[in-house]
């Protein structure tokens, strides 16, 4: 699925820009959980950013360092769940979205989709990080 994704943005002249096996591997040690296997493909291919795909969002290396803090915030003042322990925020938009999965050894997790507003009260599941991805392209007209 992701290498549909990527063909799509490359038809679309869009060229991802990868980030380095060692940055990402740096990177998943400072975060202390394990990335399943299509997150790691993701920022293998696209992890320094891909063009206008998903602009505005923070979800690209330079971008999501401290998206944790900014996801703290949106949950304390929504009163909602505390993520668990081994969840990990991939994805912010505006300050009033935020994504997350769970790293528990799944290689393809569900991703559970926080919006502020409109009466929501709780986290719902977007399927899984690569149906993820694919929504964004959807939205962004891509596809």
């Amino acid at each position: 699925m992701l290498e549909d994704i990527i063909d799509i943005l490359k038809k679309n002249n869009i060229k991802p820009e990868p980030l380095f096996v060692e940055e990402i591997n740096r990177f998943e040690k400072s975060c202390g959980v394990i990335f399943p296997a299509t997150y790691k493909s993701f920022l293998q291919e696209m992890g320094k950013g891909a063009g206008h795909f998903m602009l505005g969002s923070d979800v690209f290396h330079k971008d999501i360092v401290d998206l944790s803090e900014g996801a703290k915030e949106l949950i304390e003042e929504n009163n909602l769940p505390q993520l668990p322990e081994n969840a990990y925020v991939f994805w912010m938009h505006q300050g009033y979205q935020v994504a997350w999965f769970i790293c528990n050894g799944n290689p393809n997790p569900d991703v559970y989709f926080f919006t502020e507003g409109e009466g929501s009260k709780d986290y719902v599941i977007m399927g899984t990080f690569t149906d993820f991805l694919d929504i964004q392209l959807q939205m962004s007209g891509l596809k």
